[in-house]
């Protein structure tokens, strides 16, 4: 899917594409995929002119810090000035990228109920792709895999 699809899709379904605060996060989010998932995956960064944003714009979400984090791999390079939407790779770096792209994706689902002593906070991860679909134990349904984060 394109990011403009994939985050249709998870502000549908879920509450919005996922969000990364810092490297705690960036690994948990990579360990909760099938290692042999070696593909990229859209988040919800973008270039709102020359700024990078989340497409998660609630502001009681973020605390101090948290909207700064970026974790780019020799990016942004907006190569050819087409370059707006960003991915993610399982090395856990981030790649600027045509929005129009075809990606897996991760959704973050502020809604979930968790148990509060597994300390999660609400989160889930779903990792979407039309020809493969990443499980684990945990899965509450085909395309999701439940993980703290």
């Amino acid at each position: 899917m394109s990011w403009t699809e994939a985050q249709t899709f998870c502000r549908q379904s879920y509450t919005d594409l996922a969000t990364i605060d810092n490297m705690e996060e960036m690994n948990r989010l990579i360990s909760t995929v099938n290692d042999s998932y070696n593909g990229s995956a859209w988040i919800g960064q973008y270039d709102d002119v020359n700024s990078w944003r989340w497409s998660l714009e609630n502001n009681d979400f973020y605390q101090e810090g948290e909207r700064d984090f970026r974790n780019w791999f020799y990016e942004p390079n907006n190569y050819n000035g087409n370059e707006m939407c960003v991915y993610m790779d399982r090395s856990e770096k981030w790649f600027d990228s045509s929005c129009d792209n075809s990606f897996t994706f991760a959704c973050y689902d502020g809604t979930a109920h968790i148990p509060s002593h597994i300390g999660c906070h609400g989160l889930q991860v779903l990792m979407h792709n039309q020809i493969m679909v990443q499980m684990s134990q945990e899965s509450r349904g085909p395309n999701t895999v439940q993980q703290c984060l």
